[in-house]
């Protein structure tokens, strides 16, 4: 380690001064070692000061709610995925709720939920050790032999619709937009309609597509190993559709309007969508008949809403990847048995 001259103000070349010694005794070295200390005592004060009153009911023996959390990550449709977790397990295992604030009580109208609401702090999470998911996309069985009646804590994504199937029907009554974002959808709809002279009510069918590559397509998620659907796959999945039906739309929302522009303009039954926030287009198609998704849980979740035919891009990870990894056994725990999956 010649070659190091210092570290902390301590030569390393001294053969009286070891190199580890010379990293303790280096004055960075101190100064990390108290910031540590420091931050170590903030989050244990912390801690006290926001979760006393639950730590003395249980010392005590009293009896007080039981609390379900999870730490929702990502925007609107990461975040119904994690709220149809919490809302299934705290009906599984007897508990109570803690709901943040968030992009989605905003857009459905639920009503947030945290720990002062019931008498205690407003970090109640806080308090309780966190579990992780196992995997992302795929369902994990051993959180069914969680005890019942215990607080529990999670962090995670848990995109599988398993986790919380005997719930769907009451998941369908809450993921039902404020009216403000209907009828910011519904007025679009109808400007759609009047342009392209279509009349659903005479037959013409609508199909929803979600075409996302954003970040997808940036070298980070390439490298994890995520794809993004191909021009290929857009053109039998819309081809399945015109075979079906005689009369048929395509209205395309999408996060990359240059190359969907590129790639569609040569069809002429394909409305493009510009100009809305994330959740009027969501709901915008949820008004269609039917679903193509290409990747990601926003598309997921339009189709899931619509509860039409749904097809999905079944290449969603390349082989041998990490993101791969994330479907567990298989993307079957991910997409719902009766969707239709093509390349």
């Amino acid at each position: 380690m010649w070659y190091l001259k210092r570290i902390g103000g301590i030569r390393l070349t001294n053969p009286r001064c070891p190199p580890y010694q010379a990293v303790i005794n280096g004055k960075w070295f101190k100064k990390l070692f108290y910031f540590l200390l420091f931050l170590g005592f903030l989050y244990t004060f912390f801690i006290i000061t926001q979760c006393w009153k639950i730590y003395l009911y249980d010392m005590m023996g009293w009896e007080r709610e039981k609390f379900i959390c999870v730490k929702f990550r990502g925007r609107l449709a990461n975040q119904m995925f994690d709220y149809a977790f919490l809302y299934a397990y705290a009906h599984k295992k007897g508990l109570s709720m803690i709901v943040p604030p968030s992009d989605l009580t905003k857009a459905f109208g639920i009503q947030p939920k945290t720990g002062d609401q019931y008498g205690f702090s407003r970090y109640t999470c806080w308090c309780f050790w966190t579990i992780d998911d196992k995997w992302n996309c795929a369902y994990d069985s051993s959180f069914e032999e969680l005890e019942k009646n215990k607080d529990l804590s999670f962090r995670g994504f848990f995109q599988s619709w398993k986790y919380w199937k005997d719930y769907d029907a009451d998941l369908r009554k809450i993921f039902v937009f404020q009216d403000d974002i209907k009828d910011k959808a519904r007025s679009y709809m109808k400007k759609i309609l009047k342009e392209t002279g279509k009349k659903p009510q005479q037959g013409s069918v609508l199909v929803g597509i979600h075409i996302r590559r954003g970040d997808h397509i940036e070298r980070s998620d390439v490298n994890y190993g995520k794809l993004v659907a191909t021009e290929g796959y857009l053109d039998n999945s819309m081809g399945y559709f015109r075979r079906k039906y005689k009369d048929v739309l395509f209205v395309v929302i999408s996060d990359d309007i240059l190359w969907t522009t590129n790639t569609l303009q040569k069809y002429d039954d394909v409305y493009i969508v510009t100009g809305n926030s994330g959740e009027v287009d969501m709901c915008l198609l949820t008004l269609t008949n039917h679903t193509i998704m290409s990747v990601g849980t926003f598309g997921w979740f339009i189709g899931w809403m619509t509860n039409g035919t749904m097809i999905y891009y079944k290449n969603v990870a390349r082989p041998g990847s990490g993101y791969e990894w994330e479907f567990g056994p298989g993307i079957q725990d991910h997409f719902l048995p009766h969707w239709i999956g093509m390349e």
